[in-house]
């Protein structure tokens, strides 16, 4: 097979210290994970490549060892009787395998390889990882590590390639929201919000809502972003009349950790045109928000805040918004086919910015410029456009790159 493995039984007495007990539920339980897990190692290489390394394993360790009286190859066992290859962690990310995925009947391998760096991690932490690491360093820059976590072994590196190889690489991403789709949403809430004029209570929650889904939008935000909007900022970046050649616009400053970014907290700041090509309006809905945050003595922190002033989270919005999209599939199957699985295709993590991004695509917007707003860092045009320090300078500095930023949005 050309994997090291041991047999069930062997793997079994390891790890209970014990041999297996006949008609025992748990037992035979434990022997099947073990065998499976031994099956999706040896189905790390393809057959052929197995078949051929066997062909010439033989032809040297027979032929010419037998020529030369010589051990051609090391032993392939025993094994030390604390070493399981990793086995322990093996069994973590089939009995994971096999519990309900959020959209599937079963997790992807996506989501159960991550057990992986869950046992790295603690193994790495422990008093044993850390007096059996050895470290060195290259250049006196880059930091090298000799490492015996059993998720590094050659066994378990085999069975994590061939749980993949099983389990496919099954992806889902979060069908985009279409600017017909877009546009009624916000014709919606625009209803419903002057349904409601002495209602401020609801008039905010409205708001809320429309601004998550304009500005995620306009600005090809990620959903867990937007709630990342300063209040305290926004108030003081809206132009509301046009300066030369650059129409009227919002500067949309965010601050937090964003993805890819690592733990430091970083800021972002977006420009959005005051309206777009589709009759979209980010300036309005903004006004509203933050005159209603005002009329309540809200005049910073979050802009997307509780009632205690702490940041709203991305699934709050979840209820009003799919309300709505559910009203549309209903009432307007031209827009949201009627056999939609609406709660399973959308997302309020990516479908705002997909469909920002189709629609940018066909009205023309250059790769560069849809590379820049979605701060895409890969291939020609993209930008690092996050920063620290104080958001007024850096709103000073990056004035002269509106007529950049608002390409994108005046397109939509």
């Amino acid at each position: 097979m050309m994997c090291p493995f041991e047999c069930d039984e062997c793997l079994f007495w390891k790890l209970k210290k014990r041999s297996s007990r006949e008609g025992d539920p748990a037992d035979h339980r434990l022997l099947g994970f073990i065998r499976r897990a031994n099956l999706d190692a040896f189905w790390a290489l393809e057959p052929r490549t197995v078949a051929g390394n066997l062909s010439e394993a033989y032809n040297y360790g027979v032929d010419i060892g037998r020529e030369f009286g010589l051990a051609m190859f090391p032993a392939v066992g025993p094994w030390s009787p604390d070493y399981d290859h990793g086995m322990t962690a093996a069994l973590a990310v089939l009995v994971k395998s096999l519990r309900p995925g959020r959209h599937e009947a079963t997790m992807k391998f996506s989501s159960v390889r991550k057990a992986r760096s869950v046992f790295s991690n603690v193994w790495r932490a422990s008093s044993r990882g850390t007096s059996e690491s050895l470290f060195w360093r290259i250049d006196g820059k880059q930091r090298g590590v000799s490492s015996k976590a059993p998720v590094e072994s050659e066994w378990f590196t085999r069975f994590m390639k061939g749980v993949g190889n099983r389990l496919g690489q099954r992806t889902r991403q979060d069908a985009a929201i279409s600017i017909e789709v877009m546009t009624e949403l916000m014709r919606r809430f625009e209803d419903d919000y002057g349904l409601c004029p002495e209602d401020s209570v609801n008039q905010r929650s409205i708001a809320e809502a429309a601004c998550f889904c304009v500005l995620g939008f306009c600005g090809s935000f990620r959903g867990f972003e937007v709630p990342k909007v300063v209040l305290t900022y926004l108030r003081e970046f809206r132009v509301r009349q046009a300066v030369g050649e650059v129409p009227p616009h919002i500067g949309v400053p965010l601050a937090g950790r964003f993805k890819l970014r690592g733990n430091m907290d970083q800021n972002l700041l977006v420009y959005v045109a005051a309206e777009t090509a589709s009759g979209l309006k980010p300036m309005v809905w903004v006004d509203r928000l933050v005159d209603l945050l005002e009329a309540d003595g809200i005049v910073s922190g979050w802009c997307f805040q509780g009632a205690d002033g702490e940041q709203l989270r991305m699934n709050h919005f979840e209820d009003r918004i799919f309300e709505k999209l559910v009203d549309i599939q209903a009432e307007m199957p031209h827009l949201i086919p009627a056999d939609m699985a609406l709660y399973e295709a959308f997302g309020l993590a990516r479908s705002f910015r997909r469909g920002a991004t189709t629609r940018a695509q066909n009205r023309g917007v250059s790769q560069l410029d849809i590379n820049w707003i979605n701060r895409w860092r890969t291939g020609e045009g993209g930008n690092d456009a996050y920063f620290s320090g104080d958001m007024r300078v850096h709103y000073s500095d990056t004035r002269q790159m509106v007529q950049t930023f608002l390409r994108f949005s005046l397109a939509l």
